[in-house]
């Protein structure tokens, strides 16, 4: 005689056999088609979106969807061998971290917006911040610790645009902002005045960090990327 235990396993594999249920995991984007009956007549309505849940028990087993819609969260728990699932089509296999789907859970609006298109490549400008304000400075350390909730990897390029005018106080600049965030790049600006940018071969001898750009005017084509033979001519010849 079969135990309860063993017929639902029958019936789990009947029903995937039937369906073709395909394997997926959280963090998978799922098409799931629904069986919504109207009166007499039947249509199959799609719910796409990232599975964030599931949970295998039998035939009692269950998985939640989240998608956006107008701008909105939303999350629907589907039954995984319900009547009304009429099939599951794996859109995109996902490795996300399990923090990263408990993350996206309960956001709305622009959060959540933001939280689903995370992946993407986004810049962050810190507007100025001087070194020697302190409550400036721990706004600036707080952005990396954000973003580091939804990549443990990020920031992966942090940037510092210098003002060549600065003059020595550049080195405190570069200084105090490499201690709170490891400095991957830097850009010189303002080199079309009387500045010349000696104080690169300081920064560069001192902190090893990569010139990436040189700003030579206003202009978003006066920023060039840095060509050090070019420079090193440059500067040679003017001095």
């Amino acid at each position: 005689m079969k135990t309860i235990e063993e017929i639902n396993q029958a019936n789990v594999k009947k029903i995937s056999a039937e369906k073709k249920l395909p394997s997926f995991f959280p963090g998978d984007i799922v098409k799931v088609g629904v069986r919504i009956t109207e009166g007499k007549r039947d249509r199959i309505q799609y719910f796409e979106g990232v599975c964030i849940a599931k949970k295998n028990r039998d035939l009692n087993s269950s998985f939640t969807v989240r998608k956006i819609s107008f701008g909105e969260g939303v999350e629907r728990t589907f039954a995984l061998y319900s009547p009304i699932v009429d099939s599951i089509k794996v859109i995109r296999s996902g490795k996300v971290r399990r923090a990263k789907l408990y993350y996206l859970r309960d956001r709305t609006g622009k959060s959540a917006r933001i939280a689903e298109k995370i992946k993407k490549k986004i810049g962050i400008d810190t507007a100025g911040r001087l070194q020697n304000k302190k409550n400036l400075m721990e706004e600036y350390k707080k952005i990396a610790n954000v973003v580091k909730k939804i990549d443990e990897k990020a920031p992966n390029e942090i940037v510092l645009v210098l003002d060549a005018t600065s003059g020595q106080n550049i080195l405190n600049q570069v200084e105090e902002f490499n201690k709170i965030i490891p400095l991957t790049g830097l850009i010189m600006t303002k080199l079309d005045g009387t500045a010349k940018g000696g104080i690169l071969l300081a920064l560069t001898k001192k902190y090893k960090i990569p010139i990436v750009g040189l700003g030579l005017g206003e202009k978003e084509d006066d920023l060039q990327i840095f060509d050090v033979e070019k420079f090193a001519d440059a500067f040679t010849q003017i001095n």
